[in-house]
């Protein structure tokens, strides 16, 4: 969606304001120094650039700033030089890494294939023909020609869609089946070993139902204690992306319990795992949690008790 724009300026727009309340959201909190960055007009290309960020999240969180109208694309960027420009092209080079010619063009839209949005997508032709840049931009555009001269033939294209579609549904159900094994390793507290399963099906198929709620899972049992904060960022950033029909299930206040459980707060943890009870009371793994909150609970109260004691006993002796 956002190839055909990544040389392109982000500018605010003029619905922006500080303290809108979309700023506030985990989306655009887990991007440090975002907004300073679009106050200076820079493109998608120069905000991937920063190795602080997650390609995920700059496009997810780009996306809810423009669905949110708090900014637009404006001109395309000339490129300040070659070096720039190949960086451009071998991210679009990657990307096309090992897609067939449909494939490609399915990717690209078939307005970039060639003409103004092809010169668009990879710019002009850099001067040096012997140069690094124009070796790329040669193989790139020929690549490109050759996807759209061989998707031309419909005949071809339907037969190729009607092949790539019982593909994606074996590739699917192959992803079922994967989801249902990390369930089962979630419910046994095997999180290092569902973690790469669900990594897995989340690269193959994004849209596949509570893979954000059972990735939030994952990472939070996983934690490690010298990357806690960071860890837990990535774990709220998938929180916010659960769509709301299955916040309806109880595996999600379980996930919040031990979410919150992780940030230290143990009354707001023991308030969601109840919940989670409540609505699944077969729910062994929120069982299993609230138990260890009730039972942390306990110990510090007996903490407070026995230091109220010893305080009062000290008082007494004077």
């Amino acid at each position: 969606l956002f190839l055909v724009w990544s040389e392109n300026v982000i500018q605010l727009s003029p619905s922006f304001r500080d303290d809108h309340p979309a700023l506030q959201m985990g989306l655009v909190k887990a991007l440090p120094d975002l907004v300073q960055k679009l106050r200076k007009g820079v493109t998608l290309s120069q905000i991937l650039e920063d190795k602080r960020y997650v390609d995920d999240m700059v496009y997810k969180g780009l996306h809810f700033l423009l669905a949110r109208g708090l900014i637009v694309f404006g001109v395309r960027a000339a490129f300040k030089n070659d070096a720039e420009q190949q960086v451009s092209l071998r991210k679009i080079w990657n990307d096309l890494l090992g897609q067939n010619a449909f494939e490609i063009s399915n990717f690209l839209g078939a307005e970039n294939l060639e003409g103004e949005g092809l010169a668009s997508l990879i710019g002009p032709q850099p001067k040096d023909p012997n140069s690094a840049v124009a070796t790329l931009w040669n193989n790139l555009k020929a690549k490109i020609t050759e996807a759209a001269r061989a998707t031309g033939d419909t005949m071809s294209r339907n037969r190729f869609m009607q092949d790539a579609a019982g593909r994606d549904a074996e590739s699917k159900l192959r992803s079922a089946k994967k989801i249902e094994e990390a369930k089962q390793k979630l419910a046994l507290n095997q999180y290092g070993l569902a973690l790469p399963i669900l990594q897995e099906v989340q690269k193959t198929h994004p849209q596949t139902e509570f893979i954000h709620l059972l990735m939030a899972w994952a990472k939070l049992g996983c934690l490690d204690p010298d990357k806690k904060m960071a860890q837990l960022r990535e774990v709220e950033l998938a929180m916010v992306q659960i769509p709301a029909e299955e916040r309806y299930d109880a595996h999600y206040p379980m996930i919040l319990g031990i979410f919150h459980r992780a940030k230290g707060d143990l009354m707001g943890a023991k308030k969601h795992l109840e919940r989670a009870v409540a609505m699944n009371s077969s729910l062994i793994a929120a069982r299993r949690e609230l138990s260890a909150v009730e039972a942390a609970l306990k110990k510090e109260s007996f903490g407070n008790v026995d230091l109220k004691g010893m305080v009062a006993g000290l008082f007494k002796k004077r």
